[in-house]
């Protein structure tokens, strides 16, 4: 198995575990059914064609929301960042999750799939052990992203992180205004940004 094959199963194993964590932990706030599709072929077109990792199924709406769920490892002395981190800009010019996300909710009749939220965890490297997991809305990401960019001049030197021959653009978690829900290690603690303000509007 060559890298990129090792750091896709990496990936899919340690989602899978973040997946777990948020559907456990998340039933007072967010009810509803969780559901993991990167088990499955279809799973491919809607990660690669709408960053969809999972689906949410909200218990008082009849819909479905898709989420987005990002992995980065943590080797031994690395800095754990605790932030949403998303491609902005790819070496090979290909359309990036920025862009998709973009397409999607900027599209005048809402025709593209989408996700609803945006999951992003840290996970030690050798061990495979969760750090911490954040979960928030992606259209609040969104709007963090353009409210950066257009307060901060040199938002592309302090924003922009060039990995894996892509660009990121990254918000930490406490930056974000609005919902973000937040799992920490060593006791899984609750930490929360913003979230009395959304209580009553959690569902998309």
């Amino acid at each position: 198995m060559n890298n990129i094959e090792d750091e896709k199963a990496f990936s899919r194993r340690c989602s899978k575990k973040a997946f777990e964590l948020i559907q456990r932990e998340r039933p007072l706030w967010l009810p509803g059914e969780f559901y993991n599709i990167e088990d499955f072929e279809v799973s491919r077109i809607f990660d690669l064609k709408s960053c969809i990792d999972w689906i949410y199924v909200p218990s008082n709406v009849e819909a479905t929301c898709g989420i987005a769920s990002r992995v980065q490892r943590v080797k031994k002395g690395d800095t754990r960042w605790d932030s949403f981190t998303t491609r902005w800009e790819k070496i090979s010019g290909k359309t990036t999750e920025y862009e998709k996300l973009l397409r999607a909710i900027n599209s005048e009749e809402r025709l593209f799939l989408s996700p609803g939220y945006f999951s992003q965890t840290y996970v030690d490297s050798e061990t495979e052990e969760i750090l911490s997991t954040g979960l928030c809305k992606t259209i609040h990401l969104v709007r963090t992203i353009r409210a950066i960019q257009s307060k901060e001049k040199d938002w592309e030197k302090r924003r922009l992180r060039e990995v894996y021959n892509a660009k990121f653009f990254f918000v930490y978690w406490w930056e974000m205004k609005d919902f973000v829900k937040v799992w920490v290690k060593p006791d899984i603690q609750i930490d929360t940004f913003g979230i009395d303000k959304v209580l009553s509007t959690l569902v998309v």
